[in-house]
């Protein structure tokens, strides 16, 4: 049996639920548990562009999240500036489908879109932050 590769992609709003349920699946919340307050709050944060899902047979089976925010940094004689940078969460991968690339798929496809943004750096909002030291990611305070 010849199975495909998945497919990692931008997920747009009329795809909100199912890769909301793989998300949460993932991560191990109630996919079950979303409420209407809840949905409606992704609804305002919905955005295509930072959004990607891993697909196969029309399932989604990854999924990672960024938005925009600034990060302050010195800029000299104790003055600072902020940088607008990317950060990344929400993601994972279906328990099925893990170490396949898709982890490294999503991200290295997120990231380059952070870089064709100019944004300077990404942070990273995970529990699990020790799997992200080989895409550069670290601790900070």
């Amino acid at each position: 049996m010849v199975t495909s590769q998945p497919e990692i992609r931008q997920v747009q709003a009329d795809e909100m639920l199912p890769w909301l349920r793989a998300m949460r699946t993932a991560l191990l919340v109630d996919p079950g548990g979303l409420t209407e307050s809840g949905l409606a709050w992704w609804r305002s944060v919905w955005d295509a562009e930072r959004i990607t899902g891993a697909y196969q047979g029309g399932r989604c089976v990854g999924t990672l999240r960024t938005f925009p925010t600034t990060l302050t940094v010195p800029s000299g004689d104790a003055d600072c500036a902020e940088v607008q940078i990317d950060a990344l969460t929400q993601v994972s991968v279906a328990a099925t489908h893990r170490r396949r690339g898709l982890l490294t798929g999503m991200l290295t496809q997120s990231l380059q879109a952070a870089r064709d943004r100019g944004e300077v750096a990404s942070l990273m909002r995970a529990a699990e932050w020790p799997i992200y030291g080989r895409y550069g990611y670290w601790p900070a305070s």
